[in-house]
């Protein structure tokens, strides 16, 4: 692959020497804060984020209301809410 050319495929080489092109996904980190309507900062909520392969990540946010998920690049579905979501309040596949 030439170096100045960009594409979201990437040679690997095999044991046979044989070079296959793969796709690569790019992911983002997709920041997540609650403030309350003053400004201050809304700690222990739970989300679930739904990522654009419409896998699931969920977790809890800081102490400053924060968190940080690594997710494919594309559209997602957050929720947040204050207690732990239930297996069916969590976003619906698409």
């Amino acid at each position: 692959m030439a170096g100045s050319q960009q594409s979201t495929k990437a040679n690997r080489a095999t044991k046979t020497g044989k070079t296959h092109q793969v796709p690569i996904r790019i992911h983002e980190d997709v920041e997540l804060t609650l403030q309350n309507p003053k400004g201050k900062p809304v700690p222990d909520w739970h989300y679930v984020v739904k990522d654009v392969d419409g896998e699931i990540h969920e977790g809890k946010l800081d102490a400053n209301g924060h968190a940080k998920v690594r997710v494919p690049r594309g559209k997602c579905i957050v929720k947040l809410t204050p207690e732990p979501p239930r297996k069916e309040s969590r976003p619906a596949p698409e």
